[in-house]
């Protein structure tokens, strides 16, 4: 259980170097030069959003009782800009029925909808290069780092964790092997699955190549989500505490003492190798 816990720990600090590493290289603005319109970008993203949800949780009372009176009216239309064409045409001073209040809501969604994917595609759209480091960053530490370091990242060194063959410890892992595995761990598929999107879906040039960015976007999470649960999942099924990528490959990570020697390690039971 110990080296899975470490293990654990070691990967958290590594993702912490590497996006130190990545936000560091991002504030560079000869080679991000679309922070200031990504700024502005994100900036409007989360305001919509915000507004979104605070227009939601006012419009249900305001309509419980099926009418809008003009104050009422006046109020959601300076408080909540983004959707102030959808609020325009509300009745006003006249008792609402209720497919005019499931058109109200309905506007609102489909703005909200259409919106958050526009901007959401614009965010990928200027952080496409940033992408493309971070893809680079993951494939260095990961795969050339660690083969470089014997089996080793920083956060392995702290743990006294090491990455080596599973049939024979002292076989030295080609960089290949590596290589894949930093595909593997670091998010980089998944990364590149959404450069490939946004560069197929050209998004920003109309409302159907929106569409489809917002829903390969949403299924690539999804995707990441179960392989990263099941990546655990593996970790606790298995006796040798192996994960995906560790049976593909054939490797697994070492937990040593602090004279260098293996301590063997399983879910249920910790004992010192002979």
């Amino acid at each position: 259980m110990k080296r899975l816990l470490y293990r654990l720990f070691a990967y958290g600090i590594d993702l912490l170097i590497i996006n130190i590493v990545l936000i560091a290289i991002s504030n560079i603005s000869f080679i991000n030069t679309n922070i200031g319109e990504l700024q502005s970008t994100t900036n409007i993203y989360n305001e919509v959003s915000k507004e979104y949800k605070g227009l939601t949780n006012r419009i249900d009372p305001i309509l419980y009782d099926k009418y809008i009176d003009l104050s009422e009216a006046t109020e959601l239309k300076g408080e909540y800009q983004f959707f102030y064409q959808d609020l325009l045409d509300m009745p006003i001073n006249s008792e609402l029925t209720d497919e005019q209040i499931g058109e109200i809501k309905l506007r609102i969604n489909n703005t909200m909808n259409t919106s958050i994917s526009a901007y959401s595609y614009d965010i990928s759209r200027l952080t496409l290069k940033i992408n493309i480091i971070a893809i680079i960053i993951g494939i260095l530490y990961f795969g050339v780092f660690e083969w470089y370091m014997h089996g080793k990242t920083i956060g392995k060194m702290i743990f006294r964790l090491k990455t080596v063959d599973n049939t024979n410890p002292k076989k030295k892992i080609p960089l290949w092997k590596y290589l894949v595995k930093s595909l593997l761990v670091s998010g980089v598929i998944f990364t590149l699955a959404n450069i490939i999107i946004t560069l197929i879906c050209n998004g920003g040039d109309s409302s159907f190549g929106i569409y489809w960015f917002n829903s390969g976007y949403n299924l690539i999470n999804d995707i990441q989500y179960v392989y990263n649960v099941l990546f655990l999942l593996v970790i606790f099924i298995r006796k040798d505490e192996r994960s995906i990528h560790d049976v593909l490959l054939n490797i697994r990570v070492m937990l040593m003492d602090k004279n260098g020697k293996e301590i063997e390690s399983t879910i249920f039971n910790e004992k010192l190798s002979n």
